[in-house]
């Protein structure tokens, strides 16, 4: 950081103020007073920018900012990103590589970093598919051969389908989550048992 930086950070050290991605938006939107939700952010707002010393305090941005703007429309990024410079004034708050229960704050260029990190998040999820192409090609012949034995020895219906469950789960499944797909499977293990019905995300 620059000194002029520095001097900001003296400033603001002590007042560092994290706000979810639904927040922040929210407080670019049009309110609806009769609405609850909208009465709160509508106080949060005018607390902000009226009641705040923005020079004593930061609301800083981070990487699940950007993970959160990367998987919504791409017409939408230039306008979001102006939005958390906004809010954030270009201040990042991130893990401590060496010590992950530390948080460490800087100033960058909210634009550059998130082309870094749309890039690197790019390059991960080539990375996932191309993991994911190469198990299902090991997988696929034990499933084929459980689907064998399934119709040759007239396997209940459960069967059938825990079975198969137990392959999306070591495949990933649709959504590429694996702890989504092993919590699906014991969810589906756990109801043929007779215990109380339960839910998980996307099930």
């Amino acid at each position: 950081m620059n000194n002029t930086d520095w001097d900001e950070y003296e400033n603001i050290k002590d007042n560092i103020i994290y706000l979810d991605w639904n927040i922040i938006s929210y407080l670019n939107k049009g309110l609806d007073l009769h609405n609850e939700m909208d009465r709160k952010i509508y106080c949060l707002s005018y607390v902000m920018n009226n009641i705040l010393n923005r020079r004593k305090c930061v609301f800083p941005y981070s990487n699940g900012h950007f993970l959160d703007i990367k998987m919504g429309s791409d017409e939408l990024i230039d306008n979001c990103l102006q939005q958390l410079f906004d809010i954030s004034g270009g201040w990042e708050i991130y893990e401590n590589p060496r010590n992950q229960d530390e948080l460490m704050i800087i100033k960058t260029n909210i634009r550059e970093r998130y082309r870094e990190y749309s890039d690197y998040l790019d390059k991960q999820n080539e990375y996932a598919n191309k993991n994911k192409v190469n198990l299902e090609k090991l997988i696929q012949p034990y499933r084929d051969n459980a689907n064998v034995i399934i119709a040759n020895n007239n396997l209940k219906n459960t069967d059938v389908d825990m079975v198969n469950k137990v392959f999306d789960a070591l495949m990933y499944g649709e959504d590429q989550s694996p702890q989504i797909e092993v919590m699906k499977l014991n969810k589906f293990l756990r109801n043929i048992k007779g215990e109380k019905k339960i839910k998980y995300p996307n099930s």
